[in-house]
């Protein structure tokens, strides 16, 4: 299936140069920039498949099996302690970025080879190594199965009572395509994966569990019987509904050294390769890639449609003077549509930021409570010996809470975009295509060019001047998480600069020891004043760069989608008056002009039929990767 898609994927990339050239002077500037621009989308698209699991589930092991190399740290004795990512990249390197620190400095990152990927991952080279913090390790080497933008994620164990382990992990987690979680053979499920599992479920479309080391089991069949079912408890699914896989890597190895396909079976890494692959072609690329087809057929439909207007005027009689009438009267909809544009503007501004309201309170009340959880926490004597639990518990409710924040903004602008597109006079009656097309021409393109004119005005905000803003919104999540410098370059895009909180987190558990560590044997009181005034207001510092991120995004947003619609108006504007002049000329022509005009015209219009049928081939590809029906 990967191949396949791979395919597709190179073809309808190649669609994109090819459709530039085919259209020729009928492309305006404004159509090269959108073809450009999904192009470029297409082409960075990133699957993000996050691998989680407890501290020693093999991991580790498990991706280098997948892939086929040994390129993440995995040796018996290593513990991976900084988040990993593997993309393609046709040189072999990694780049290293570091934490910030405190007083908001940033160390510059630094490329090293793949092979010292250990001294900075894992909790043995770091210490080794004695430098700075290590906060995440971008690597990129030429893996056939991440050559179509597949990243591997290896992140810290789930259960670590370090708080920047836990914010890395679940701050990647609402972003990722696929979640991979990593369960062990030879230890039951415990407590803490199964709630991880739980909130992984309702975030990530895809959750895959590999039960590993089933080498070391006499028989993986009651193994798995117990960690579907501790699964489907958890989780409220129905056990058959559970994805689940029993993998040794060990045996994968062996199976490929002696060439032993039986034995390569028995590791169940085929089977975990098909479900991984075939998942997420179903969830995402396949949609992706209907996206860019839309864009294809919409912006092949616009640069026609002038054509088809000329053609239709050149047929004489009554038609002239009825495409006459209606372009007077979709120009002066223009006209008033140009006119109303400050006032539209303006109210899609009041209804993006009235929406965004609800929101912004939800989040300061989530900020609130966990400063007032927190607060009773450090009532316990537990807590006040060993305050890392309750913070670990804290950070991973911080992350979540600005997740679902974020999330429910971009459900939120995304039904903004829609409406406002929607309402623009794009599919005007006898003007957008086929309504104008006489007897005898070349047909418009075989799908609803109204519906799909969506997708185009999508690619021209996603890409206009909010930055990343509109782009994955891990950006926005991990700023919690990572400092801004440290944001992958190619992978993610960078969301809201957030300096410092990650730094903040670190230093809570550190911090308060180190301050404390003298006056251990002091009170209660004294101990509970000091945590709560170390932790509490850098819980409130992060709620206030929170929340301002929150508002810097609804205006972002807003500049971006009043931007595309002004955009929008004017590249509808200029398709009238395009059309205006064809009939114009079709008035100022002779007749044997005319009558040699038409063959130009229906020869071009044939060209256009070409067009169309190749696209909508490729639309059927893309269908029928997904068994005949696309998927969004």
């Amino acid at each position: 299936m990967q191949n396949e898609v791979d395919q597709v994927r190179d073809e309808v990339l190649n669609l994109f140069p090819w459709l530039e050239a085919e259209l020729g002077d009928d492309l305006a500037e404004d159509g090269h920039r959108v073809l450009r621009r999904a192009r470029s989308t297409l082409a960075n698209s990133r699957y993000l498949v996050l691998t989680v699991g407890e501290f020693k589930r093999g991991k580790s092991s498990l991706l280098n099996a997948l892939i086929g190399q040994r390129l993440f740290p995995e040796d018996t004795d290593l513990a991976t302690a900084t988040v990993c990512t593997l993309c393609w990249g046709e040189t072999p390197q990694a780049v290293v970025h570091f934490l910030q620190a405190e007083d908001g400095s940033q160390l510059p990152a630094k490329t090293i080879g793949l092979e010292e990927v250990a001294r900075y991952a894992t909790v043995q080279g770091q210490k080794a190594e004695g430098g700075p913090e290590v906060v995440r390790i971008d690597m990129a080497a030429p893996i056939p199965q991440l050559r179509s933008g597949l990243t591997l994620v290896d992140t810290p164990g789930v259960g670590s009572m370090n708080p920047a382990h836990t914010a890395a992990t679940s701050g990647f987690l609402p972003e990722a395509d696929a979640l991979l979680f990593v369960a062990s053979a030879v230890e039951p499920l415990g407590t803490v994966e199964l709630a991880f599992l739980a909130r992984a479920y309702e975030v990530c479309p895809i959750v895959l569990t590999a039960v590993s080391m089933i080498d070391k089991t006499p028989d993986e069949r009651p193994v798995l019987a117990e960690a579907r079912t501790r699964i489907a408890d958890a989780t409220g699914m129905a056990p058959e509904d559970v994805d689940i896989v029993a993998v040794s890597s060990l045996r994968k190895w062996n199976g490929e050294a002696g060439a032993d396909p039986d034995l390569i079976k028995a590791s169940g890494f085929p089977e975990l390769e098909l479900s991984l692959w075939t998942g997420l072609v179903a969830s995402c690329a396949i949609a992706r890639l209907g996206r860019a087809v839309d864009v294809l057929q919409v912006i092949a439909g616009d640069s026609g449609a002038p054509l088809r207007t000329e053609q239709a005027a050149l047929a004489g009689g009554d038609q002239l003077a009825q495409l006459d009438e209606e372009l007077k009267f979709a120009q002066a909809r223009a006209v008033e549509a140009r006119a109303e544009a400050p006032r539209r503007s303006r109210k899609l501004s009041q209804e993006l930021t009235e929406r965004a309201r609800p929101i912004t309170r939800r989040l300061k009340q989530s900020f609130d409570d966990i400063i007032a959880d927190f607060t009773a926490d450090t009532n316990h004597r537990e807590v006040l010996a060993e305050p890392a639990p309750a913070i670990n518990r804290l950070v991973r409710r911080m992350v979540e809470a600005q997740a679902d924040a974020n999330r429910a903004l971009g459900e939120v602008i995304d039904d903004v975009a829609a409406r406002f597109s929607a309402d623009l006079p794009t599919a005007l009656a006898g003007l957008g295509g086929d309504a104008i097309t006489p007897a005898g021409a070349i047909s418009a393109p075989s799908v609803d060019l109204p519906k799909k004119r969506f997708s185009t005005f999508r690619m021209t905000w996603t890409g206009g001047t909010a930055g990343g803003a509109a782009g994955l919104l891990l950006g926005v999540a991990a700023s919690l998480v990572f400092p801004p410098a440290a944001l992958p370059i190619g992978v993610f895009v960078a969301g809201p600069l957030v300096g410092g909180v990650l730094g903040q987190m670190l230093g809570m558990v550190g911090g308060y020891r180190q301050a404390t560590q003298q006056n251990l044997e002091q009170e209660d009181a004294k101990l509970q004043r000091r945590l709560r005034e170390h932790v509490i207001p850098k819980i409130r510092a992060t709620a206030e760069t929170s929340l301002e991120d929150m508002r810097q995004r609804v205006e972002d947003e807003t500049r971006a989608l009043t931007s595309a619609l002004d955009e929008q108006l004017t590249r509808e504007a200029r398709q009238l008056e395009d059309k205006r002049e064809r009939l114009h000329q079709v008035r100022a022509r002779t007749a044997a002009e005319n009558a040699a005009r038409v063959r130009e015209v229906a020869a071009r219009l044939q060209k256009y039929g070409e067009i169309d049928r190749t696209l909508v081939r490729a639309r059927l590809k893309v269908e029928a990767l997904g068994g005949g029906e696309e998927r969004e």
